[in-house]
């Protein structure tokens, strides 16, 4: 891995190769890699794709014209086992608090489930508990045993990202890997739909607020980015 041919994970936006490797060898644990679903396209989607060439990959990818890049960087070198899907963010109603973030709908059809998920999307800036809800939008779209790989460990907004997973999904997720940076989580078994924590419900106002918020802002962003193309 990492060759002369390999694709920089240490950019700006990048996940760093580091926090890759501590990701991709937690997925030795498994007995196969079948399914990989990432959030967030870019660098990674290639790299996910030579590492892992008999494996499916699906990207989602919030903006159009990084959706479209990602797509053009694969098709260029040869990498068809991987595929981005653009998929507009959309407000996700769960555990009665509205949260910004990938449409579970952009898998219909598709009846797969999936033995890893990276959470590197969306932007943080635009959408403060998008990557939070990920896990809420997918969780039932990951085998027992699956890899979760979330990015930007070292921010205090992803490890409250973290914390109210634990208070959803309980003994559903552990902790298996982390870095300064990156942490990396199991799912060990089902998740109950019928659970109702009541931890959550004094976050549920203040994130329906800030989604609302984020709904704005990303719109606008989005909107300006076309109009600049």
């Amino acid at each position: 891995m990492f060759k002369k041919n390999d694709w920089d994970l240490d950019g700006p936006w990048g996940i760093g190769k580091e926090d890759y490797m501590t990701f991709i060898s937690n997925s030795g644990s498994l007995s196969s890699v079948e399914n990989i679903l990432e959030l967030g396209s870019g660098n990674s989607t290639c790299q996910l794709a030579k590492d892992f060439p008999n494996t499916k990959i699906i990207s989602l990818e919030s903006s159009s014209i990084y959706a479209q890049e990602s797509e053009e960087l694969l098709l260029s070198n040869s990498l068809h086992n991987a595929v981005v899907l653009f998929s507009p963010l959309r407000l996700l109603y769960f555990k009665r608090g509205l949260f910004l973030t990938y449409s579970p709908s952009v898998l219909q059809g598709k009846s797969c489930r999936f033995d890893l998920m990276l959470i590197d999307g969306p932007p943080e800036n635009s959408c403060p508990r998008g990557r939070e809800a990920g896990l809420y939008a997918f969780f039932n779209r990951l085998s027992v045993g699956s890899i979760i790989g979330l990015d930007d460990y070292h921010r205090e907004r992803a490890r409250r990202t973290v914390a109210n997973w634990f208070i959803i999904f309980g003994s559903a997720i552990e902790i298996v890997d982390e870095t300064k940076s990156f942490v990396v989580l199991r799912k060990t078994k089902e998740y109950p739909e019928n659970l109702f924590n009541l931890n959550m419900l004094f976050s549920t106002y203040s994130s329906t607020v800030i989604s609302l918020l984020g709904l704005f802002k990303y719109r606008f962003v989005s909107t300006k980015k076309s109009l600049i193309r």
